[in-house]
């Protein structure tokens, strides 16, 4: 750790203190809002020009083959490849072997 960084973020009686709060909770609502904006992604696009399709002038991105890719990725492979990235860390002594 930094020492002079400690003191002025960490610390209970930092004057910074107020800076590591507001980005704890920045941190925290990026989760939420990424997936928002995912969400809003895959719903249908309106359908410009002459176009038209079984929709009722709503064009298909995907449906649930999407929303089940993109559930398989984020909760069994991005899992996975990150273990097996700390795994190659520990195994190449970048980080060290005790978790605490």
């Amino acid at each position: 750790t930094l020492p002079p960084l400690n003191a002025l973020l960490v610390q209970d009686n930092a004057p910074l203190a107020l800076l590591k709060q507001a980005a704890e909770q920045v941190g925290g609502a990026a989760i939420p809002c990424m997936l928002m904006v995912l969400g809003a992604n895959m719903r249908p696009k309106p359908v410009t020009g002459d176009q038209t399709d079984r929709t009722g002038g709503l064009k298909d991105v995907g449906g649930w083959p999407v929303v089940i890719a993109v559930l398989l990725i984020r909760l069994l492979l991005l899992p996975v490849v990150g273990v097996l990235l700390v795994r190659a860390a520990t195994v190449l002594e970048l980080i060290p072997s005790d978790p605490l």
